[in-house]
């Protein structure tokens, strides 16, 4: 995320993969987040130390790998049984989005997906306590 990409409190860009634009808004956490690093005024400037101007990709790739492993340490210090990884972050804001109400064409343009079908892999389904309840109440009316 360059400098150039925060505009009235949103974050604006490309989603390379799918090339889908997004605007997100900033809520106060990640403001506190963004501000923190914040050190130029230049628009072309990375807000986050981590890429390398000319070999971008490479240092995504890298920057990925050491934020993984560890979110994987800090899962594991966490006793969080699945491995964390930034997958998992954008997965589980779905899921919750989905267990919220928020129909799935929303977490679609939120994830940026092409289409509503792409988004249905993300999608977690309910878990069987949460079915058992639903059944406990519609069998508990009759």
């Amino acid at each position: 995320m360059k400098n150039g990409d925060i505009e009235n409190g949103r974050v604006r860009y490309r989603r390379k993969k799918t090339g889908q634009p997004l605007s997100i808004k900033l809520t106060e956490q990640a403001d506190k987040i963004i501000t923190k690093y914040y050190k130029t005024e230049n628009k072309n400037d990375y807000v986050f130390p981590i890429l390398k101007e000319g070999n971008e990709y490479n240092s995504y790739r890298t920057g990925i790998r050491i934020l993984n492993k560890r979110l994987k340490t800090i899962g594991t210090e966490a006793k969080v049984k699945a491995p964390l990884s930034s997958y998992v972050a954008r997965h589980s804001w779905a899921t919750i989005a989905k267990r919220s109400g928020i129909p799935t064409s929303i977490i679609s343009e939120g994830l940026a997906h092409n289409t509503e079908k792409t988004t249905q892999i993300y999608l977690d389904s309910f878990e069987d306590e949460t079915l058992d309840n639903a059944n406990d109440i519609i069998v508990g009316d009759l």
